[in-house]
């Protein structure tokens, strides 16, 4: 009798970590790596606008693939064609206000003060 009340105890503090730790795994996931995810939706930077004051949840939180010319440069933020904010993580060298640029990052959503899709932890795909 008391061996079965061992097992089922035993049995019972298991089945309780398990949870706990498959809990901790499912709230704490790791950062995640916008380089490798695929593209939701591929848009230039005017579509991507127009699009933004329609349906925004659409693009929300999903990884997009945009291009355009670059209207303005800072340490680590662009803007494109004055209709997407670009926010990378390090600094951006080697990029020139007029020039084309296409990048893909994670949509945060669309700015209604600024009139701006909002873009951050981007990459630069190709800059011509």
């Amino acid at each position: 009798m008391k061996i079965k009340k061992w097992i089922i105890g035993l049995a019972l503090l298991l089945g309780f970590i398990m949870l706990v730790v498959s809990s901790y795994n499912y709230i704490y996931q790791g950062p995640r790596n916008i380089a490798k995810e695929e593209i939701a939706h591929q848009l230039n930077a005017s579509e991507l606008g127009k699009a933004m004051d329609n349906i925004a949840l659409d693009y929300v939180d999903k990884v997009i693939q945009t291009n355009g010319k670059i209207t303005a440069i800072e340490p680590s933020i662009i803007v494109i064609e004055n209709k997407v904010q670009v926010s990378f993580q390090n600094k951006v060298e080697g990029l020139v206000n007029g020039s084309t640029v296409t990048i893909k990052g994670r949509c945060v959503g669309y700015d209604d003060l600024l009139e701006v899709v909002k873009i951050d932890q981007a990459i630069i795909i190709n800059n011509d």
